[in-house]
């Protein structure tokens, strides 16, 4: 039916099966097909002995594998699909494979090189994000004290561009700030983030509808990206900042080792040094380094930055005073308001150094933030 003309939702209705099931027939009877045509070719070959139809089954194989070695870097880029692949290699060899023959080729290609499949990285998609294990040291001038900085790292999924710092913890202030220092370190914004399960950043775990925290959320709409956490016992979700993370602790760890710093700003110099070397060394057996990929391709593939950063806020309610004020508690500072706001409950955002009060979403007053009491 379906080689007389017959359109697929036809033969669905006439045979009272599912469109989806309809093709799930149609492409075996593709693959069956294929196989069934290089069988005959063959065969023919056996019987006939004829070097002529070997060798033109021979370098029919041998055109589609020429292409592969290009389809890896290819696939990275953003849009780029197998059956985009296999409509420009249709183009060029009308007697060529068939899609379903095409992937199968390219999939047992990719296992014979040992390729892993499970994540083909776009330029500018994604943007890992993840904390060391092991924690890197100053010393505190003035008392002698030890303080154990928590070792952060970022990895570009595409061009594999590592940025790294030193942060005091990993709660939310620091956590959004390492982020922030890494997207102006790109001089752009990918696509993508893809955190690990930290308590900054996710509030509630899970596989398919994780709680992301509201301000790491709300940084990401600032930037305008989406986030989307590793899953909980899935490894391979972050394997290639996890695999950085132990190359670094080669590059960056071992040098740090036996130095004294007095600064987090001292630490974070010496470390920047050695990710930016990390970054120009040459791929082993390849002529570019994540820093030639990065310039390449995943920097014009980036989105714009915002004109100014985020600014963590502090989110409070209170009740508007009968004098048109509402008190910021933090600072027990008085901010004013319009009148026909008595009596109502109102949001208060307080940032580095302004303050703005929410009345069912609708901002109603801007001020700059006063850390002066009872004013």
């Amino acid at each position: 039916m379906y080689q007389q003309g017959v359109g697929i939702k036809a033969i669905a209705r006439n045979l009272s099966l599912s469109k989806n099931t309809v093709k799930k027939y149609l492409r075996e009877m593709e693959l069956i097909s294929s196989t069934l045509e290089e069988d005959a070719c063959r065969t023919d070959i056996d019987s006939t002995s004829n070097e002529e139809h070997a060798d033109e089954c021979k370098s029919r194989l041998e055109i589609l594998q020429s292409y592969f070695p290009d389809y890896g870097d290819l696939l990275k880029q953003p849009g780029m699909t197998l059956q985009v692949l296999w409509l420009r290699y249709k183009e060029v060899h009308k007697d060529g494979y068939e899609y379903s023959q095409f992937c199968h080729h390219y999939q047992k290609y990719n296992v014979t090189r040992q390729a892993v499949m499970h994540f083909e990285h776009e330029y500018g998609d994604r943007l890992y994000l993840d904390f060391a294990g092991k924690k890197v040291p100053y010393v505190e001038p003035g008392t002698g004290e030890i303080i154990e900085c928590e070792f952060f790292v970022a990895v570009q999924g595409g061009s594999q561009e590592t940025y790294a710092r030193a942060s005091l913890s990993q709660q939310k202030a620091d956590f959004i700030e390492c982020v922030q220092d890494a997207l102006f370190y790109y001089g752009g914004v990918p696509k993508v983030l893809i955190p690990d399960n930290l308590k900054s950043a996710v509030t509630k775990a899970s596989r398919y509808d994780p709680t992301l925290n509201e301000d790491f959320l709300s940084m990401a709409n600032h930037y305008q990206c989406t986030v989307m956490p590793a899953r909980s016992l899935k490894p391979r979700d972050k394997s290639l900042v996890e695999r950085h993370v132990a190359i670094l602790y080669t590059r960056v760890f071992t040098r740090l080792h036996g130095r004294t710093f007095f600064s987090l700003n001292e630490l974070n110099e010496a470390i920047s040094k050695y990710v930016e070397e990390h970054n120009n060394m040459l791929f082993q057996g390849k002529e570019y380094s994540r820093r030639i990929l990065f310039n390449t391709y995943d920097k014009e593939a980036l989105s714009p930055l915002p004109a100014t950063r985020f600014e963590l806020k502090d989110f409070v309610f209170a009740t508007v005073m009968k004098n048109c004020h509402v008190q910021y508690r933090v600072d027990k500072h008085y901010y004013s308001v319009p009148y026909r706001y008595i009596g109502e409950k109102v949001k208060v955002a307080a940032g580095v150094s302004t303050v703005e009060i929410y009345h069912k979403n609708t901002r109603i007053a801007l001020h700059a933030r006063d850390r002066r009491p009872y004013k």
